[in-house]
């Protein structure tokens, strides 16, 4: 059995379910904001369902739901954000302006949050720098589940980035992300760790081989993300657009994959199972 919940509430529940568990006003917005997307866009694994840990994690500490992302310049176009052991939704949202203006300014800028727990799904913020007009590529790490060849233990994770690409007069605004059947060819140990370099590496946190698995009662994560954004004027001598244009020229147009399904869901809703949404009121 399943309950259509509208998007709205979707995250106002979310939102409140987050307060109750001691999350502040700014964490629990941003996280809720993040879960309404995951499930406009069908993306049921970052959706609802991560609710019931989230407030277990917040109960017994293992997310710091009041934290303060604090946000260093390290560079002209540089960003650090450090989300204190918090949910890294907030953290991201926090550099958000600073990473844009310094694309603006400087032809290319990128940010990276370290100190915080996880946020799943890169597609999102990669979509917010492509409706900023820019270029953008983000990557976020994942727990160790690929080896290398002829070596015993997983050292990377499943890849986890996606690509940004901002609208123009003749395309719409798309976002690609690498899809999970990419992970079963040869090259998807190679894949992970591209991803793993930048989202780790990059922002200074322990690569994924070295993180245990979430424990309820233990410390949070840490996991690591970046963001890279890229004024596409500036460096294509102002053809990206034309260009776009043509590679995305086609009799039928090339769709924005899961357009029709976001927008059955902002119309309609989503349904919820019936168990998942007991779970979440009761928690």
């Amino acid at each position: 059995m399943s309950e259509i919940l509208g998007l709205d509430d979707v995250e106002a529940l979310t939102c409140d379910t987050l307060r109750r568990a001691g999350a502040s006003d700014l964490a629990a917005g941003s996280v809720a904001r993040a879960i309404r997307m995951a499930e406009r866009d069908g993306l049921r694994e970052h959706g609802l369902r991560q609710v019931p840990a989230y407030v277990e994690h917040l109960l017994c500490g293992t997310i710091a739901g009041r934290a303060e992302p604090e946000l260093r310049h390290v560079k002209p176009a540089a960003i650090r954000v450090d989300a204190g052991a918090g949910f890294a939704d907030p953290a991201m949202e926090a550099g958000f302006d600073a990473l844009i203006k310094g694309a603006d300014d400087q032809g290319m800028a990128a940010m990276t949050v370290f100190n915080g727990y996880g946020c799943g799904f890169p597609g999102h913020p990669a979509e917010r720098i492509a409706e900023a007009g820019m270029l953008g590529l983000c990557f976020t790490n994942a727990p160790a589940r690929i080896a290398a060849l002829g070596e015993p233990d997983p050292m990377a994770g499943p890849a986890r980035f996606a690509l940004g690409v901002p609208g123009g007069p003749h395309h719409d605004a798309r976002v690609i992300v690498m899809p999970a059947s990419a992970m079963a060819t040869a090259g998807a140990f190679d894949i992970g760790l591209m991803a793993q370099i930048c989202a780790t590496c990059l922002a200074g946190v322990p690569v994924s081989r070295d993180v245990a698995a979430i424990d309820p009662l233990g410390t949070p994560p840490l996991s690591g993300h970046c963001c890279i954004a890229i004024e596409t004027g500036a460096l294509s001598g102002g053809a990206f657009m034309a260009h776009m244009a043509r590679l995305t020229a086609t009799p039928r147009g090339i769709d924005l994959p899961g357009r029709k399904a976001r927008a059955l869901a902002e119309t309609n809703g989503v349904a919820v199972p019936q168990d998942l949404l007991e779970r979440i009121i009761n928690a």
